[in-house]
């Protein structure tokens, strides 16, 4: 009752004497009569007989200038169509009033049938009103937004605005927020509805260095879809190296993300920053990358007051502030993970599933599974083989579905471990970075024909197709591309351009290879030029036998099954998914 009853942190009860004297109890009061009506001993009668009493004295209480009140009321109605999906409808309302004439209601709605989301926030002081409504239609992406004033010139509403937080934040206890916040960090939401001055929000006792027990940030305005608070921190990733973990709070709760990290990039990509002290995880820390979020770019997203549907403005804002071309100011693991998180809060605000909200953000009316490229022989900076060409992978564009592909791509992995353990033995089965075999070969077309036995084993060569991930400059040197450079260096065995594409054109004759990417180095412009027959675009997870992989998978297969017949499968149209 206490929760429900005193959104500013009073106890309603504690000013009952003042409005009325207290009874004289008929019999002696339990611990359900905070309004003279007697406990449970007297019987369901005698509760139902008090109601009225119990009624009256809560009317009164309210009428009290001094009386903090919380309604709330939610209608939802549920139905299907005739394909059998469901459809919601629900709307809520609340207010909460305080002394002094002090007044917040709230309204929203969502139905979807219609797609149409609305959120209202009022704000009142007496007769004075300031009220901000946003709607948005997620089905075709049209929004609105809109302020009304009541008995207030718009030109007064931010002085307002202040006015309204200063006498809200008068009847929140000290500790208030703070005991929000360590719910949000739970996973639960806000429970208050008004925010306290920056006073109260910081209180001693929460004032710690560790990155668990930061103090809240505070915002200049009330929204409740905007960010409460960032939080960054350093984790280890797949790999065992340091990467960046976010966590993220607005008044829906608690939202995290990890930054991934690739284990070769180019040195076009965005910089990925590192601490580069040798004496900690060998220079791969990324504490510095974290400082900048707790530090800058956290508190500025909470003082903008943005909130997480404007996707687009909060990462300009980051970008803005970083100033460079590669984001090497702040990093793009920092950059990356907040706006991961941000994903995920937007997500949660709409009600919708993260891939709605990022086919939303993209502009994708349609929905379509991608085809899952399995790595399943891995070299390069991925293995400890000798193999130069770093991931080699199949497709199942002839699957029927993401879950037949999913099938598929697992049984010919099985097939494929077969295929190498009774060639090369047990050891040649341990696998690399990505998850794929790594067998100590150094022919790249003996790993191609290694996969097309397993393919035609496991009887899907109506179904399955190759894809490779070069990564070439990882081995380009002088210009001039090396397929050892895991042995000591030796100039006299680097091929030119020319030559490694009359390799790659002998894989595409002899396998059903139809997509290589990076080829070629990243500044070897004449050779990208010269060859540009066979790049494919899809999209690449990884070996189905990793637990963050796996998870990938089995999420797709989830959507999949939640889209029912609208689900469309990329299937041969892999690089051209709008042709279906």
């Amino acid at each position: 009752m206490r929760v429900l009853f005193s959104p500013f942190g009073m106890d309603p009860f504690a000013l009952a004497p003042q409005i009325q004297p207290p009874r004289a109890p008929r019999r002696q009061a339990g611990p359900l009569a905070p309004f003279g009506m007697m406990g449970m001993g007297g019987g369901f009668m005698d509760m139902f007989g008090m109601m009225g009493e119990m009624m009256g004295n809560m009317e009164r209480m309210s009428g009290s200038p001094n009386c903090q009140t919380f309604s709330s009321s939610t209608v939802i109605s549920y139905s299907s169509t005739d394909s059998g999906a469901p459809e919601v409808y629900q709307q809520t309302s609340q207010t909460r009033t305080g002394p002094g004439g002090i007044r917040e209601t709230r309204q929203s709605m969502r139905d979807s049938e219609s797609g149409l989301e609305r959120l209202a926030i009022g704000h009142h002081i007496g007769e004075r009103a300031h009220i901000m409504e946003r709607s948005r239609n997620r089905r075709t992406g049209d929004r609105e937004e809109r302020q009304d004033f009541i008995n207030l010139d718009e030109s007064d509403a931010a002085a307002f605005d202040e006015e309204w937080r200063s006498q809200a934040g008068r009847y929140v206890p000290p500790n208030a927020r703070a005991l929000d916040y360590s719910r949000d960090r739970r996973g639960g939401g806000q429970q208050l509805a008004l925010t306290a001055p920056p006073s109260s929000m910081s209180p001693p006792g929460h004032r710690h260095e560790s990155p668990r027990h930061r103090q809240p940030q505070t915002r200049p305005r009330y929204d409740w879809m905007s960010i409460v608070n960032i939080v960054a921190r350093e984790i280890l990733d797949s790999r065992g190296n340091p990467t960046v973990e976010v966590d993220l709070h607005t008044g829906k709760g608690l939202f995290r993300a990890a930054v991934p990290s690739g284990a070769s990039t180019g040195i076009y990509e965005a910089l990925e920053l590192r601490d580069g002290d040798k004496s900690r995880y060998k220079g791969k820390g990324v504490t510095k990358a974290v400082s900048h979020i707790n530090d800058t770019l956290g508190p500025a997203l909470v003082q903008s007051g943005i909130n997480v549907l404007e996707q687009d403005k909060l990462d300009n804002m980051m970008i803005e502030m970083d100033g460079t071309e590669n984001k090497s100011k702040f990093g793009a693991n920092s950059i990356l993970g907040v706006s991961l998180a941000i994903c995920k809060a937007g997500a949660a605000e709409k009600g919708v599933p993260l891939y709605r909200h990022i086919a939303d953000l993209a502009g994708n009316r349609d929905l379509v599974l991608p085809v899952p490229a399995f790595n399943v022989i891995n070299g390069g900076s991925h293995a400890g083989n000798r193999l130069a060409m770093q991931e080699f992978m199949v497709l199942p564009v002839g699957a029927e579905s993401f879950r037949d592909a999913l099938r598929v791509g697992a049984e010919l992995y099985q097939t494929l471990r077969a295929v190498i353990k009774e060639k090369y033995g047990q050891d040649a089965t341990n696998v690399g970075d990505e998850g794929g075999f790594a067998p100590n070969i150094q022919e790249n077309s003996e790993a191609l024909e290694l996969i097309k036995t397993a393919i035609e084993k496991a009887g899907f060569t109506d179904k399955v197709v190759i894809g490779m991930d070069v990564a070439a400059s990882e081995f380009f040197i002088e210009g001039k591309y090396d397929l050892d450079f895991k042995s000591p260096p030796n100039a006299a065995r680097n091929i030119s351009a020319d030559e490694l594409a009359s390799i790659y054109q002998g894989f595409i004759n002899n396998y059903p290879v139809v997509s290589i990417e990076d080829p070629f180095d990243q500044d070897d412009w004449p050779a990208w030029s010269q060859f540009t027959a066979s790049v494919g675009i899809q999209i690449k997870t990884g070996a189905p036998c990793r637990s963050e992989r796996l998870a990938k998978y089995n999420q797709l297969m989830r959507i999949e099954e939640e889209l029912g017949d609208q689900a469309h499968f990329a299937g041969h149209n892999f690089r051209n998914p709008s042709a279906l």
